[in-house]
């Protein structure tokens, strides 16, 4: 598998239980500068996809939970 590009930040343990190197990585062999450091550009761009996702959902909530509070204090004062 050396290599081949990893497509999410996560990769899984092989079954025989012995983990493999991962493209990118210093220890990776067979790889050059460039196909290492896209490896790395596309680990981090999967993992900045990831957080902006958390933080656009996180921001949803947080509206929608002021929104609600608002119409709850509305309803409370005449």
């Amino acid at each position: 598998m050396v290599g081949s590009s990893i497509s999410s930040p996560g990769a899984a343990v092989p079954e025989g239980g012995s983990t493999e190197h991962r493209p990118g990585s210093p220890e990776a062999p067979g790889l050059s500068a460039g196909e290492s450091a896209g490896s790395d550009v596309h680990l981090l761009r999967s993992e900045n996809h990831f957080l902006t996702e958390k933080l656009v959902e996180a921001s949803l909530q947080s509206a929608q939970h002021f929104e609600a509070r608002r119409t709850r204090e509305s309803l409370r004062c005449p």
